[in-house]
């Protein structure tokens, strides 16, 4: 019993964002009862698209797809400068496809490795710095970016080009400084080739890219997200099982959480009345 206990505990102090959403989620439930209408707050398209999106990149970051598009991308350059410079706008331009937090996790241990590989560890912080503004800029374009580009994207219904246009200025802006400041501050200092290259799966590459071109058509609303969701779950269960555990479900449950939150405090009279004053 005391184990379960602890291993309850630690699940939700694990992820600090979720045990703040839970909390506020049951404090809201003393407002307004628990009921059946709180399947109506939860909005099923939101958790849908992460989940596929979470299934699919879970796939390509263990076949180390990522890994060898970078590594491949800087064994063609013999200088700091050059190869801080496609880490960066490689991390900036995943951002676009996969959500900037897998991005990072794949990238940042890539750029640690790449500097000591060529002995520039003096120069890891700062590439990391700007790997980091670089991945939020670059997500920021697409509604599969982050998650909270995927709520505003699944919630409002907001057609794909008028996010990618709204979006473009800001990116383009921060591509244009992340790009500069790199060029700038890291200096032209030769350094020593990589000769180590991660070896990808090519028979689940083709799983994994069928899983992830499937969340993106979904994405795009060429079909349906029940369909894309079917898809996952039956080339899941069929192929990569193992991918469910590596699944983030605290960051579903934060966006349940916060659903239940939300829409709790849009049922009490006194809040509402508050924020349409302050509209």
């Amino acid at each position: 019993m005391r184990d379960h206990v602890k291993r309850i505990g630690a699940f939700f102090w694990k992820d600090k964002v979720f045990l703040i959403a839970f909390i506020v989620a049951i404090v809201s439930m003393f407002f307004i009862a628990p009921s059946i209408r709180y399947i109506e707050y939860i909005n099923p398209k939101v958790l849908i698209i992460m989940f596929t999106l979470m299934i699919a990149v879970a796939g390509m970051y263990e076949a180390n797809f990522f890994s060898f598009v970078a590594i491949h991308l800087v064994s063609h350059f013999f200088t700091i400068k050059y190869i801080a410079f496609v880490i960066v706008v490689a991390t900036f331009f995943l951002g676009m496809l996969v959500t900037n937090d897998a991005v990072l996790l794949t990238l940042v241990p890539f750029t640690l490795f790449v500097t000591k590989q060529t002995k520039m560890q003096r120069h890891a912080l700062f590439i990391v710095i700007l790997q980091t503004i670089a991945a939020n800029m670059g997500s920021a374009l697409t509604p599969m970016g982050d998650p909270q580009n995927i709520y505003l994207y699944a919630f409002y219904d907001i057609p794909f080009m008028t996010f990618i246009t709204t979006m473009l200025p800001i990116t383009i802006t921060g591509l244009i400084l992340v790009s500069v400041t790199t060029l700038v501050f890291i200096p032209n200092t030769h350094c020593e080739p990589i000769m180590v290259k991660p070896i990808v799966d090519s028979k689940r590459m083709i799983i994994y890219t069928i899983l992830f071109f499937n969340a993106l058509l979904s994405v795009l609303r060429v079909y349906s997200i029940w369909i894309g969701l079917i898809v996952t779950i039956v080339i899941t269960l069929l192929f990569c099982l193992r991918l469910v555990k590596k699944v983030d479900v605290h960051l579903l449950l934060t966006f349940t959480m916060f659903f239940i939150f939300t829409g709790n405090l849009s049922q009490i009279t006194n809040i509402q009345s508050s924020i349409q004053g302050l509209l």
